[in-house]
């Protein structure tokens, strides 16, 4: 007898013909080599209002189980790329490879809702004055 035959089944998530829509993009475009839309244009596309698609984060968020397979096969294809990169490295532009490992983790990062930058690190102007002032004081010294 099974022990989980008693379990409750999880109820999936209905998911709404926009984000049906969305993540079919997304799948669509992810590594296309034709070139691939934004997110933002991707969410436009799906029938998310302007000022929605900028949000992405909580439409990302909503969809964040349905793409788990896509960022697993991102995480797969980055790895494979890495592993190409020891075998290329003499042979291949360096920019290339960057170029390609760049792609991929802002990819991943973007679909798993992780932040691709670092707006949190970003200085206020009086923070800047401070560093500013110190740093020639100090160098005045």
């Amino acid at each position: 007898m099974s022990l989980w035959k008693n379990m409750p089944k999880k109820k999936s998530k209905t998911l709404t013909t926009r984000q049906q829509k969305l993540i079919k993009l997304v799948s669509e475009n992810i590594g296309n080599p034709n070139g691939t839309k934004t997110m933002y244009e991707m969410m436009l596309e799906a029938g998310f209002k302007e000022s929605t698609a900028k949000q992405q984060s909580g439409i990302l968020g909503g969809v964040k189980q349905e793409l788990q397979s896509i960022v697993q096969k991102l995480v797969d294809h980055r790895e494979k790329v890495v592993e190409r990169m020891q075998k290329t490295l003499p042979k291949a532009q360096y920019h290339n490879l960057v170029e390609s490992l760049d792609k991929l983790t802002k990819n991943i990062q973007l679909l798993s809702g992780k932040p691709t930058d670092r707006t949190d690190l970003t200085l206020t102007d009086e923070q800047r004055r401070r560093i500013i002032r110190r740093e020639t004081e100090r160098f005045a010294g």
